[in-house]
């Protein structure tokens, strides 16, 4: 009689336990619905392709309406990766990437999202969760 009052207790125990772990919201933090400031951190790849060269790949933060322009600058603190702009009518544009600069009477730096030509220059493309900019020394 004892040993069924103890599997009891033991069972009952075992249920109160699995009730609290997976239905009691305050215990699970993946059922928390406050936003946490590192949730709105999405994860991209910037990769620099140079003719006869080995490519080179930077990941990336993105913060929810940051241009690409300003993550290039966030990279740029790591101190491994720099590239320079220039002002057009059309917004800036890529002249040199890690000292490497584009011959602008027949070269220039295409920028590439998922495999894509990107249509706007770096201070127009906001890059989402998942993206791989390619930034590609190309001949005019």
């Amino acid at each position: 009689m004892k040993n069924l009052v103890k599997l009891a207790l033991l069972i009952v125990l075992v249920i109160a336990s699995l009730y609290v772990i997976t239905v009691n919201p305050n215990s699970n933090p993946a059922s928390d619905n406050t936003t946490s400031t590192d949730s709105t951190y999405e994860n991209i790849v910037v990769k620099v392709s140079v003719p006869d060269q080995e490519d080179k790949s930077y990941p990336a933060t993105s913060v929810e309406d940051l241009t690409l322009e300003q993550i290039l600058e966030r990279i740029m603190v790591s101190g491994e990766f720099s590239f320079k702009t220039q002002q057009s009518s059309f917004g800036s544009y890529i002249t040199a990437i890690n000292g490497i600069e584009a011959d602008s009477t027949k070269q220039y730096w295409s920028i590439a999202i998922n495999g894509e030509d990107a249509m706007q220059g770096i201070s127009e493309i906001n890059p989402v969760n998942g993206d791989i900019i390619t930034l590609t020394l190309k001949d005019l």
